[in-house]
């Protein structure tokens, strides 16, 4: 399939496949020191009908890099500027998926988004107020380099095998890592410290009223999937698992992604 290229006047770059849209919109938002290069499997695949969108958030991928980090990177300012996007480009009928950080910023935009028709997050906890990270991650130090502006690079190479189990796909993570701005990274571990960066994704999600959806890697070294499960245990939301896939189920494991992806597609469009 095709895949065509947007550059918007706020330099923001959006990788586009060649559906109309007619059957509904998927929205990809990609995690911390990530760019869209994630979801080219999504992009790629010719049985999904929805047209889909990658945004590569500020600082990320392709997109522009900012003169003022301070005020241009961080969870606040990448909230307001996907909404922005999304009404720029007069989405309808869309559903909105996030992995990692991309899924915190799509949890906590989802109640302001009035054609929303489903969220989906992966590797993405929903963090409660104020912000549990203990209580949502497992204790490892393998995220150290995304919150640390510059890593030295056999620290980095040992992070990236250990979170891709050793395996070649180590390479293209640590290459979307090293074209992200390192700013990014330092504005993600301020709103960490500071209070009101980070919403109440819990109570969102507990209370959003279209469908949710969890996709989890079984072998993802961050996040704490029995948190997810208890939070979960009572709501609507439907939880797929993949086996021997970790943080990055679009492209550890991108059959199985797409298999789940498809389901979830075809019931929200029912």
């Amino acid at each position: 399939m095709n895949v065509n290229y947007i550059t918007l006047s706020n330099g923001l770059r959006i990788a586009v496949s060649e559906k109309p849209g007619e059957n509904g919109t998927l929205v990809l938002l990609h995690g911390n020191s990530s760019s869209s290069h994630i979801f080219k499997s999504i992009l790629d695949n010719k049985s999904i009908e929805q047209r889909v969108l990658a945004i590569d958030l500020p600082g990320h991928g392709y997109s522009d890099r900012s003169i003022n980090p301070s005020k241009d990177y961080g969870m606040i300012p990448s909230k307001k500027i996907v909404i922005d996007v999304i009404n720029k480009l007069s989405l309808d009928n869309y559903i909105l998926a996030g992995n990692s950080l991309g899924g915190h910023i799509a949890m906590e935009i989802a109640p302001v988004l009035k054609e929303l028709k489903g969220l989906l997050i992966f590797g993405a906890p929903p963090l409660k107020s104020p912000i549990n990270i203990e209580e949502a991650f497992l204790p490892n130090d393998v995220l150290a380099p995304f919150l640390t502006e510059h890593t030295p690079e056999t620290e980095l190479d040992n992070s990236f095998n250990r979170i891709m189990r050793g395996t070649e796909l180590s390479k293209f993570i640590k290459s979307g890592f090293l074209n992200t701005d390192p700013k990014v990274r330092s504005a993600i571990l301020n709103d960490l410290n500071t209070l009101g960066a980070f919403g109440d994704e819990a109570d969102i999600v507990l209370n959003l009223e279209v469908p949710i959806y969890v996709i989890h890697g079984l072998l993802d070294l961050t996040v704490n999937f029995d948190y997810i499960k208890k939070l979960l245990k009572n709501s609507s939301a439907k939880i797929f698992e993949i086996d021997n896939c970790g943080h990055y189920p679009t492209i550890e494991s991108p059959q199985l992604f797409i298999s789940h992806l498809t389901k979830i597609l075809g019931e929200v469009y029912a």
